[in-house]
């Protein structure tokens, strides 16, 4: 530089040699490096929005696109201009201590919200952002009451909202069972309408509570992988999320087309919900169904090899948790949440006692186990 500004007899105007070589010297070095790319890549970003916005405005002129189609055209094209934005570059070290140690000493690294389980959270630490949990039953065990009992503990935080998507129960049957949790009334005598004065009282009690839960229901039983993503973003837009719960895994699809492969396509919906739990930096909270092998087995208590339709869930989940009844229980209310695996932490056991009539789970102790 110093050279064609020499050969164009304008080096002493721009400050001289030493002036031109302290510039380069003080952009050198690595620690600036992030700021290089961030500005590559943001210039990347806004040529691919005007790219997006160029063809979205071709297709409006010619008038062969509906407003559907529009829309779906123009969220799926900021979809993968948004996707392409969030991949990680390389980081420098020295950022990356000082973001994640700056506050070391003011309190634990990470803070997880509570799920209303202390026990549940004194092993896996709470519900932190960006971590896939994976709760999962064989059917009829209360999987979808404990995540019910989770979104809305959660929602009454006031740390932000928790987004259910529910592809098997309908909003009524949700908004029953947690009034029924709730108010301690049967949910048969709620549906009803056969309750006593007490319960009439304790059951406006609860909706007096509850209806200032900041909890949302998607009960779109067809709702595809690529759907909720683009629900999910739209409302993290505008809004605080502070948990996502989908009920559940199997029951969705990626786009609603027959694969031919389903274990595969399950693999898939599994990696982009810790992709998307990732990219919202927001505990995504999925249950699961496991295979009949666990029946078959003389032990009851359920193993990883358990998931199905998926070894990837196993790899995908941060944490993963197993709901059972004791097989010599009769009653079916004594249950065990096992977690058996956990990455940041250890696995453990906590006890819960199930309430049938009221589908409400309570704790009693916890035992780790490694």
């Amino acid at each position: 530089m110093s050279s064609e500004l020499e050969r164009s007899g304008t080096l002493d105007e721009s400050g001289g040699a030493g002036f031109i070589r302290s510039l380069a010297e003080s952009i050198s070095g690595p620690e600036n490096a992030e700021a290089y790319a961030s500005a590559v890549k943001n210039a990347s970003v806004a040529r691919a929005v005007l790219a997006a916005t160029v063809e979205v405005q071709d297709l409006v002129r010619s008038g062969k696109t509906s407003p559907d189609e529009l829309l779906g055209t123009m969220e799926s094209s900021l979809t993968r201009i948004n996707e392409q934005a969030k991949k990680t570059d390389f980081r420098y070290i020295k950022n990356v201590l000082f973001d994640r140690y700056k506050d070391i000493g003011n309190g634990a690294l990470e803070e997880g919200l509570p799920t209303g389980f202390d026990s549940l959270d004194n092993i896996i630490g709470g519900l932190v952002g960006g971590r896939l949990y994976v709760l999962a039953a064989r059917p009829g065990v209360g999987k979808s009451s404990a995540a019910i009992t989770i979104a809305k503990n959660v929602s009454l935080q006031g740390k932000g909202s928790v987004l259910v998507y529910s592809l098997e129960m309908t909003e009524d049957e949700i908004s029953d069972r947690i009034i029924s949790s709730t108010a301690a009334v049967s949910s048969s005598s709620l549906r009803t309408n056969t309750m006593n004065a007490d319960e009439y009282g304790r059951v406006f009690r609860a909706i007096g509570q509850v209806e200032n839960a900041d909890l949302f229901i998607d009960d779109d039983g067809s709702l595809t992988l690529t759907e909720l993503r683009a629900k999910a973003r739209r409302f993290t837009a505008t809004h605080k999320v502070a948990l996502i719960v989908v009920d559940y895994l199997q029951l969705m699809t990626l786009d609603g087309r027959n694969v031919d492969n389903r274990q595969l396509e399950v693999s898939s919906i599994s990696r982009k919900l810790k992709a998307l739990a990732k990219e919202l930096d927001v505990p995504a909270l999925v249950l699961s169904q496991l295979n009949r092998d666990v029946e078959s087995r003389k032990d009851k208590r359920p193993q990883l090899s358990d998931l199905r339709e998926s070894g990837a869930i196993e790899q995908d989940a941060d944490v993963v948790g197993f709901l059972f009844f004791d097989p010599d229980d009769q009653t079916k209310t004594l249950a065990t949440l096992a977690i058996e695996k956990n990455r940041q932490g250890p696995r453990g056991e906590v006890q819960l006692v199930f309430t049938p009539e009221f589908t409400r789970f309570r704790e009693m102790t916890a035992t780790p186990t490694d």
